[in-house]
């Protein structure tokens, strides 16, 4: 599951002993300091790697979060870093959840490539409104209309398509 490439720089950063402490059970928190000390885009490597291993491929999308999502009022860089190091001191199998709605789609997009797995929020319009059920919109301009919703998931779910990822709706409750 993991290239040459990613075991070669983990091995580097010294995180590769990090992931083989966590597949054999062992309490990392004593290592919290030192691993947080490492490159954002190594721990970000090492925490995908765990989210492949433990939870796979699947990405649930709820407006509802399941569990306690990963807020912060940190962005960018800081942000995916937090995401990371969630998923690496995370029970395994952890579901790290990142709220669309507050970091915005984009980053919450990115974050899936840091050990995030569930992305929480309302779709919105264009004009940041909730989507209502008979809310129509089109693509292109000979498409015929469909409900925005349905629209908004094939984008979704095209692009985490290409991603190598699969999702799973979850009607809110």
């Amino acid at each position: 599951m993991m290239s040459e490439l990613v075991r070669r720089a983990l091995d580097a950063a010294g995180l590769l002993r990090v992931l083989t402490l966590r597949n054999n059970r062992v309490e990392l928190e004593g290592m919290r300091a030192e691993v947080e000390k490492a490159d954002w885009i190594l721990l970000g490597a090492l925490a995908n790697v765990i989210r492949a291993v433990e939870v796979g491929d699947r990405v649930r999308v709820s407006a509802n979060a399941s569990v306690a999502v990963t807020q912060s009022d940190l962005r960018g860089l800081a942000f995916l870093r937090s995401i990371s190091l969630a998923r690496i001191f995370s029970a395994p199998g952890a579901t790290i959840g990142v709220d669309f709605e507050q970091v915005g789609l984009e980053l919450a997009q990115v974050a899936l490539s840091f050990g995030a797995n569930e992305l929480c929020g309302e779709m919105r319009n264009k004009r940041g409104a909730t989507i209502a059920e008979d809310e129509l919109g089109g693509v292109g301009r000979r498409s015929k209309r469909l409900p925005l919703a349905t629209i908004k998931k094939r984008e979704l779910t095209d692009v985490l398509a290409a991603a190598g990822r699969t999702v799973e709706f979850v009607e809110a409750r």
